[in-house]
């Protein structure tokens, strides 16, 4: 039981029905939104007409087309300003991998990431990532990790102190995300002392220090 109320938390809807909106706050828990707690105003929205109800002979209309012009907008002066993004890698291919981009599903090539990371381990992992096309007639949002990581080793010199997280562990040395750039910290320059096993002393995810 909750105990008090009036405070406010985020989730996100999931389903609705006549008398309101079920929505998830948390892993574990659902909450309801009756319909007269939605808002104080009447909300006014710009809809694309993409359909009529052969039921009734009334317009099917959608808030996700407008949703998506706006995406693909935001995407082309992204790509204008050569700026980085964050994109989430969320499926891959034998080509390269699939990330999500300002809502929209953008294609890696292999050839364009810049890390030491196979496919499956990036999978769930954020990457900088640049624009190298932005064509939404032709549905076409290619992407660079490689680009975007040379702009930020271009800003890191030798010399410099950064944190970093560890992503995986190999018997010659540990790779950490600096980032989103794949750096080796090799297993002779992690100790003073013999290091004969890796994992006594490092694990993925954890956050250090590292001089370049």
């Amino acid at each position: 039981m909750v105990v008090g109320f009036c405070f406010q938390i985020k989730g996100t809807v999931f389903a609705v029905d006549a008398s309101g909106a079920y929505v998830d706050v948390t892993a574990k828990s659902t909450a309801y939104l009756p319909l007269q707690e939605a808002c104080i105003h009447r909300i006014k929205h710009e809809f694309v007409v993409i359909g009529e109800n052969e039921v009734d002979d009334g317009l099917i209309l959608s808030l996700k087309a407008i949703e998506f012009d706006l995406a693909w907008e935001r995407c082309r002066q992204l790509q204008a300003e050569d700026a980085v993004v964050k994109g989430k890698i969320v499926n891959g291919n034998k080509g390269g991998l699939v990330a999500e981009v300002e809502g929209l599903k953008g294609f890696v090539p292999f050839s364009q990431i810049s890390s030491k990371l196979s496919g499956e381990e990036l999978l769930e992992k954020e990457l900088p990532l640049k624009f190298m096309e932005v064509d939404e007639e032709q549905s076409r949002l290619i992407l660079s990790h490689r680009k975007a990581a040379a702009d930020s080793q271009g800003q890191l010199g030798i010399g410099s102190v950064v944190t970093g997280t560890v992503q995986s562990l190999k018997p010659y040395g540990a790779f950490v995300d600096i980032g989103g750039i794949s750096g080796l910290l090799h297993v002779s320059q992690i100790s003073h002392d013999r290091i004969t096993d890796i994992a006594s002393v490092l694990q993925p995810g954890d956050i250090l220090k590292v001089f370049l």
